[in-house]
């Protein structure tokens, strides 16, 4: 097994790895036919726009699971604005790439707009995010999602990120383990549509 920067030729793969391990949380909002497309755009923005927060693990060419943080998501906003993505996702909703209904998009609209106005809260330095992580099922259990967690934080070590913050279903207990060995400790919750999300925060050591 090993953990490399993300390429372009991994997205999609990536993008059946996010629509296997959160079509629970997908299909209420987003029903069928969400196509995926949406979220190739998406990683293709990360890849674009942070490239080197941006991590897979691979073993014997297959691609096990990634993890992408962001150094600042307000940097990650302006990027998306000044590129022109903020246009090419609006024109993949109106086009039907996307497969998403104005209902949907409506609902996901209202989820996000209760993340951003608590994005700020619980921290003490900066805007760091995980912004996501993955594992594909036949992976799972063999520390996969930690080495990826290792990386992601020895990235914004290297360039003085002091905190990393992260939201998790209360319920998903395998994930909680895995922050809580990267040394994530939990600071609040905020809430979506669909539920609670715990805030946890690591320090990281410089």
């Amino acid at each position: 097994m090993v953990i490399r920067q993300t390429a372009k030729t991994d997205v999609p793969a990536l993008v059946k790895i996010f629509l296997a391990g959160f079509r629970d949380e997908l299909l209420p909002t987003f029903g069928e036919p969400f196509t995926g497309n949406s979220m190739r755009d998406v990683f293709f923005f990360c890849l674009e726009a942070e490239p080197a927060g941006f991590f897979v693990s691979e073993e014997d060419g297959v691609i096990l699971g990634y993890n992408f943080v962001s150094r600042s998501i307000s940097r990650l906003q302006v990027a998306a604005a000044l590129r022109g993505w903020i246009f090419r996702w609006a024109w993949g909703f109106l086009s039907g790439s996307y497969g998403i209904t104005l209902g949907a998009l409506w609902k996901m609209l209202k989820n996000k707009a209760s993340f951003v106005g608590s994005s700020q809260k619980y921290r003490s330095s900066g805007d760091a995010q995980v912004l996501n992580i993955a594992v594909a099922a036949e992976a799972r259990g063999r520390g996969v999602a930690g080495k990826l967690m290792e990386a992601g934080i020895d990235y914004l070590r290297r360039i003085k990120v002091r905190e990393l913050r992260l939201e998790v279903r209360r319920d998903n207990l395998p994930a909680v383990r895995v922050y809580e060995r990267a040394g994530f400790v939990e600071k609040g919750s905020t809430r979506d549509l669909k539920g609670e999300w715990v805030v946890m925060v690591k320090t990281i050591e410089t």
